[in-house]
């Protein structure tokens, strides 16, 4: 472990428990693109997987906007990513929409190996300057995800077929958390070499580690 380094690419506030809609993951979703379907409500870097708070004004992945997100100005953000985490909070609550939705600061970091550099990480995001420049103390980690640099990720929203479905489920549901993600480093830096390989259009994966910001 001592040769990966971590680069903060920044934050984003993502919708709450109490905002997670009981037939967003119906079992057909679930089926195809949970390795453990019994994860109540999955987190991710990904915000078709876990959505975030703001809907930004003109984009089409959005076209009706659920009521608690805030709609605001894309030039603030990259690939959903803040790199200014006061900014993106008074934006929120400048923002305010008729609801009581708070949202769940996150900050999100993506680990480079000696076989990964950062020259290749396909982003702007890598040119950021993230203001802070470090995770704020207190922060809980919520796990490793496996994603591009895109942040789509190939744990849990890139499709399985059948026979990758049965085989990964009994090797990898195990080793994730109550959120769907990694616990361990070492399996998640597996199962990106699996990724790699599964789903080519979207290689080279990364590993993310997400926390939440207190």
């Amino acid at each position: 472990m001592s040769s990966l380094e971590t680069r903060l690419l920044g934050f984003d506030k993502r919708r709450g428990a109490e905002d997670f809609k009981s037939n967003e993951w119906p079992p057909q979703r679930r089926e195809l693109f949970l390795l453990n379907q019994s994860i109540d409500c999955p987190l991710s870097v990904d915000s078709a997987v876990w959505p975030t708070m703001f809907c930004y004004e003109g984009a089409s992945s959005i076209p009706s906007p659920a009521p608690y997100t805030r709609a605001v100005n894309p030039g603030y953000q990259i690939d959903g990513i803040w790199s200014d985490l006061e900014f993106m909070r008074r934006t929120f609550v400048q923002n305010r929409v008729e609801d009581n939705s708070l949202g769940v600061d996150v900050a999100i970091e993506v680990f480079v190996t000696p076989a990964h550099s950062f020259d290749e990480f396909e982003s702007l995001l890598r040119e950021s300057r993230v203001v802070p420049d470090a995770i704020p103390l207190g922060s809980t980690f919520l796990g490793y995800d496996v994603a591009d640099s895109s942040l789509y990720s190939g744990l849990c929203n890139c499709g399985y077929s059948v026979s990758d479905k049965k085989l990964l489920s009994m090797q990898w549901s195990s080793k994730l958390n109550e959120f769907g993600l990694f616990r361990d480093l070492n399996d998640a830096l597996q199962f990106r070499v699996i990724t790699d390989a599964r789903v080519l259009e979207h290689a080279p994966f990364w590993i993310f580690g997400l926390y939440r910001i207190v």
